[in-house]
């Protein structure tokens, strides 16, 4: 399966967003994957990423540096959330997932059977953004040659009126793919290309071959993968098991309709859920309080965290604002705490003193943490959003706004590296935006900036470096003003103002305030 849109805040942008996965060797960048809009345009893996971006032009573009540990651990989220279609998933190579559905007969019988499973399957991939192909058969290694290999696998819809070819009934494993090139078998490459050295390009070919000379001229593991396909041996599947929910809760003997009780309950429960996940070593990064109320439907209520964490009082934190959203007409008889989704946190080590004035709390990750959702548990995720960057060296594409907790996915690390790909040295960008350049005069004496004008006011400059020439990429110059194609931008000091970022026009003098350092 292959992830066809990248996330953004716009929808109609996501639509037309191209996602380019890239790797650098040798200062070179290069196309590793690319989803399906890329493939569209005409790029492929092994392109360079320069003459990608001149195929996709005006379109938006989402560049992401490969990573074989982010994208294991993205397929094995995606395995576990299958798990609503089987009992049990597996991964299976670096983009696909084998589910085994065997004793669900009755189960999917009410549900239009193997055909409505592939429907629903179909239906929540391609709603989140994949183009999956599937198939099923009577053992693994079939289902995936079938998947991968079928004659019309980019149709992933059966025809109206006609049998769905994506699943193979009972009995006709080896008449079905026959026909299918040997790599369907999931053979070695050395052993494919050997298999091709004689000729040998399908499974119908290389079963006429002698069996017992097969061993002694291609390896054991040919015979054991045939074994495997007609069933005689079984194949290991290594499923997924997804981490358990931890949950606290306490019964009442009777309907509790006062609030104070129930916080004071919270807070032991808090206690508790504390002693879980420190003998865990994890930390929450959801939470979910669940009240039963009697002869009526449980009142669920779900907080996301910007950080994993922990602590009582970061928790009590978010949830007292819930608490109060909390019902108590017709009483509370359980009231419970559940932690869906929980991180591993790293050991720390606590200083027994205090260099100085420092003290216990302040400007940590977890008080700033706290804080965030704090304000966001009251005002909402808008109310606090930082900037993201983006790759690119035009100013008004280096940057959006998103929620704070939206940051999550992506390391300090990855972002660091990111924003000093964007800018080249750190701090060297304004902190503070202007929506449109505002336009300004400048006063020169000797090729120097002296003077600035901004806002019917004359402020002596008192520093000034640049030029810094930025225009726009060659694949978009005509369609932007000509005026401010190219820029040649100065970072200038006004007398007790502060740092702006100018620029002028390189067709004209005419000058224009981007923004400025807070």
């Amino acid at each position: 399966m292959r992830t066809k849109d990248g996330p953004d805040g716009d929808e109609a942008r996501v639509a037309d967003q191209v996602v380019i996965v890239f790797e650098e060797r040798r200062g070179t960048r290069t196309v590793k994957d690319c989803c399906f809009q890329g493939r569209r345009l005409g790029v492929r893996a092994g392109m360079v990423v320069a003459e990608a971006r001149a195929l996709v032009g005006e379109r938006p573009l989402l560049l992401a540096r490969g990573s074989a540990r982010r994208v294991a651990a993205a397929l094995k989220r995606l395995a576990e959330r299958s798990l609503r279609f089987a009992p049990t998933a597996s991964i299976d190579g670096a983009d696909g997932i084998i589910l085994d559905i065997r004793g669900c007969e009755r189960w999917l019988a009410g549900r239009g059977g193997e055909t409505g499973l592939l429907d629903r399957i179909g239906r929540v991939f391609r709603g989140a953004g994949f183009e999956i192909s599937t198939a099923i058969a009577d053992t693994p290694i079939v289902a995936r040659g079938w998947c991968r290999h079928r004659p019309g696998v980019e149709s992933l819809d059966p025809m109206g009126g006609r049998n769905d070819d994506r699943v193979l009934p009972v009995g006709v494993t080896m008449s079905a793919i026959d026909p299918l090139p040997v790599e369907c078998l999931g053979l070695d490459d050395q052993v494919v290309e050997r298999l091709r050295e004689v000729r040998v390009r399908r499974v119908a070919e290389l079963r006429r071959l002698p069996r017992m000379a097969l061993p002694s001229r291609y390896g054991p593991s040919i015979l054991h993968r045939l074994d495997q396909v007609t069933g005689r041996v079984a194949t290991s599947m290594v499923p997924v098991r997804p981490a358990e929910a931890i949950s606290i809760a306490r019964n009442f003997e009777g309907p509790v309709r006062c609030g104070e009780t129930i916080e004071l309950v919270v807070v032991d429960l808090l206690a508790g859920l504390h002693e879980r996940l420190a003998a865990l070593g994890r930390g929450a990064r959801m939470l979910r309080l669940r009240a039963t109320i009697p002869d009526s439907m449980d009142w669920i209520e779900t907080v996301e965290l910007a950080r994993a964490t922990r602590r009582p009082g970061h928790l009590w934190a978010v949830l007292e604002p819930v608490l109060r959203r909390l019902p108590l007409d017709d009483g509370i008889d359980r009231i419970g705490l559940e932690v869906p989704l929980h991180r591993r946190l790293g050991h720390r080590t606590r200083r027994l003193l205090a260099a100085g004035d420092d003290s216990t709390g302040g400007d940590d990750p977890e008080s700033r943490a706290a804080f965030v959702d704090l304000i966001q548990a009251r005002f909402g995720r808008e109310s606090i959003r930082c900037f993201s960057p983006r790759p690119g060296h035009v100013p008004e594409d280096q940057n959006r706004l998103i929620p704070v907790g939206d940051l999550e996915d992506a390391s300090t690390r990855e972002v660091a590296a990111s924003m000093a790909g964007l800018v080249g040295v750190p701090g060297s960008r304004p902190t503070v935006w202007l929506d449109r350049p505002e336009s300004i005069e400048v006063r020169e004496s000797d090729d120097r900036i002296v003077a600035v004008r901004w806002r019917d006011d004359w402020w002596p400059v008192v520093t000034a470096s640049g030029p810094e020439s930025i225009g726009a990429p060659w694949w978009r110059r005509l369609d932007v003003d000509l005026e401010v194609a190219v820029r040649d931008y100065w970072r200038v000091t006004l007398e007790n103002v502060g740092d702006f970022w100018i620029f002028r026009a390189a067709s004209r003098s005419e000058w224009y305030l981007q923004g400025a350092w807070a």
